[in-house]
């Protein structure tokens, strides 16, 4: 669905005041509050109903593809709509929600109570490195290998490994 940060307040509102948008009836009250109704279990107090989940008041649902998040939260009278032209699997949007939330609720934040992915990226950082090092050892080795080859069991098994790994194992889906 490809839709605006208006377009998606204007169903927020919708939502928010019983199918109702300005003058028009978009979907019947009824309709609204059996969307809103929690239904099946998924954990500890979260339901999931039509199309939305809910936690307690709070209805919310949100969406993540490989580069966009969203997210549209309801609690009593007031709803928070978020939309990302990214997405990055290390983070978590959830903290912005979160703040936002307690910005409505008159709650004070800071930027401490964000989280920090510093350690999770240097680890990713180093995982890179070392696929590229062994990337570049392999192109190195296509020139050398004639003159200093020795077939070693330690030796193929360390290369049928790395090839296992940079063909199979790394580009299977997340």
């Amino acid at each position: 669905m490809i839709s605006s940060a208006e377009d998606m307040s204007n169903y927020l509102i919708a939502q928010l005041n019983g199918g109702r948008f300005q003058a028009r009836t978009v979907l019947s009250e009824q309709g609204v509050r059996q969307m809103h109704e929690p239904t099946a279990p998924i954990a500890d107090g979260l339901f999931y109903g039509m199309g939305w989940s809910v936690n307690n008041s709070v209805i919310f649902h949100n969406g993540i593809t490989e580069n966009t998040y969203s997210f549209m939260a309801m609690d009593g009278d007031y709803g928070i709509v978020l939309l990302i032209n990214a997405y990055d699997f290390l983070s978590s949007y959830d903290g912005i929600v979160s703040g936002l939330n307690g910005i409505v609720r008159g709650q004070e934040r800071s930027a401490a109570e964000l989280p920090d992915y510093t350690k999770s990226y240097v680890i990713l950082d180093l995982i890179v490195a070392v696929i590229l090092a062994l990337i570049l050892r392999s192109v190195y080795g296509l020139w050398t290998w004639k003159t200093k080859f020795k077939a070693t069991p330690l030796r193929i098994t360390v290369h049928a490994m790395a090839i296992l790994f940079l063909n199979v194992l790394l580009p299977l889906p997340q």
